[in-house]
């Protein structure tokens, strides 16, 4: 599988300019650009990283259990047990749908005796939000998008 890194404008038209053929609507492989001697490897790791957080994070939320269990866990702590009792699926598919909303962030967990309770982790939540906010554009405080045009 290759992972493709969103090159900021900048970035990207350096990369055209190289001849680049890898590069694809603003994205480029970031394995390739590591090799690159503009590019420190620590920031593309964290790019990358951000990246693929983010897609995580939308693929945890596409499914309708998945959000169920957000929503549960929006009025506080649960353990797996009380979960289930709120579907009609096996405990095998709810520990798996908590193991994905896990690996993604949504949720944290913590081992208390013999119970497993988990929380949700609105930090996850507000890093999409900034990153959907930050790709719809900047507004005013009246919710209108802001142009920026050159007048003359």
């Amino acid at each position: 599988m290759v992972h493709l890194l969103q090159l900021d404008p900048e970035a990207l038209a350096e990369k055209q300019s190289e001849g680049s053929e890898d590069c694809r609507e603003g994205f480029y492989p970031w394995n390739a650009i590591m090799g690159s001697s503009g590019y420190n490897a620590y920031s593309l790791r964290k790019k990358r990283d951000e990246f693929l957080g983010i897609q995580d994070t939308l693929k945890a939320l596409a499914d309708p259990i998945r959000r169920k269990i957000l929503n549960l866990l929006k009025n506080g702590r649960l353990s797996a047990g009380e979960i289930c009792e709120h579907f009609s699926v096996t405990g095998a598919s709810i520990s798996r749908h908590l193991a994905i909303l896990k690996e993604a962030d949504l949720i944290q967990n913590k081992r208390e005796r013999k119970f497993i309770y988990y929380v949700l982790n609105t930090s996850v939540l507000e890093n999409v939000m900034l990153w959907i906010i930050d790709l719809k554009g900047v507004s005013d405080d009246e919710g209108n998008d802001k142009k920026n045009i050159e007048v003359h």
